[in-house]
């Protein structure tokens, strides 16, 4: 079951009555049901559209995301790589650096696996 969340924008007062100093608290998402949810709504608004093709292959996709997140335990920062970047102003993961831990490329293979054998994810078969 999933939960609708209602969220309202604040108004230019309540904006100015916040405490600047604060640290703005956030919410994850739930991981049992972020993607499955999504897929779902993707499955849904594929019917009937002309771009029905394109969103069923990203519910693949979010379907796949969902089973990598079921089991996925993403390694932190080192605290040295903390302390250095805190120390120079820096990022903990810089853009443009060619250093990432291995593991996204094991979630990206699973993900492109995972897509690869939903097969085409048309209705109708091409020639």
């Amino acid at each position: 079951m999933v939960t609708q969340v209602t969220q309202y924008i604040l108004v230019p007062n309540d904006i100015a009555s916040l405490n600047p100093t604060e640290i703005l608290r956030f919410r994850l998402p739930d991981r049992a049901t972020v993607f499955a949810a999504r897929a779902a709504r993707l499955r849904k608004l594929a019917d009937n559209t002309p771009i029905a093709d394109y969103l069923r292959l990203m519910a693949a996709l979010v379907d796949a995301q969902h089973a990598v997140l079921q089991t996925f335990e993403a390694n932190g920062p080192s605290r040295d790589a903390i302390a250095q970047a805190q120390a120079h102003s820096m990022p903990i993961a810089p853009a443009l650096t060619g250093e990432r831990d291995r593991q996204w490329r094991d979630v990206l293979l699973r993900l492109l696996d995972s897509v690869e054998r939903v097969g085409p994810c048309t209705r109708r078969s091409r020639s």
